[in-house]
């Protein structure tokens, strides 16, 4: 369906990341790294499970109906993104609900809460320019660019993260 105003992707056939069935599968494996991986509690790596499943059910609100239980139909999705002001205020109340419990649960008030709250602006400034600023012109740049985000976006939380850690007990 390329004539989707917030993405020209056309999302037709995914059952390897986008079927109910492979988010199971991507849920137990995260289970498993969290678990062997980085040696997480049981608790902790169910959260991990817990996140990596939601994801598909966060699709569910946003995708037209291209999101199979299995590997074909039915597919389902709610279209949220067929209205590109709803998507984006739906992806802000998730960055700002999101940086609301992570601030909430781990960062005191000061220098370390400021931090959080200028990468949380970086991350509602980055999806205001998804949302309202040019698409990419090939499917080979959206890819590359949203790649590079993704990496750079992990790097600057965890640098967030490691400088606004709570001391240590």
């Amino acid at each position: 369906m390329p004539d989707l105003p917030s993405n020209p992707l056309d999302l037709y056939d995914m059952p390897y990341t986008h079927s109910l069935l492979a988010t199971l599968v991507w849920s137990m494996a995260g289970f498993a790294a969290a678990k062997q991986g980085f040696g997480f509690s049981n608790r902790e790596a169910a959260i991990v499970a817990a996140v990596v499943g939601s994801h598909w059910f966060l699709d569910l609100l946003v995708h037209r109906p291209d999101l199979p239980l299995l590997s074909g139909p039915p597919k389902l999705g709610l279209g949220i993104w067929n209205h590109p002001v709803a998507a984006y205020l739906l992806e802000i109340l998730f960055i700002a609900a999101s940086a609301w419990l992570c601030i909430r649960a781990r960062v005191p008030a000061g220098p370390k809460r400021r931090a959080w709250l200028a990468f949380v602006v970086g991350l509602i400034l980055l999806q205001t320019a998804s949302s309202f600023g040019p698409v990419p012109s090939s499917v080979n740049g959206m890819i590359g660019s949203g790649l590079v985000l993704y990496l750079l976006i992990a790097w600057a939380g965890g640098r967030v993260e490691r400088f606004a850690a709570p001391a240590a007990s």
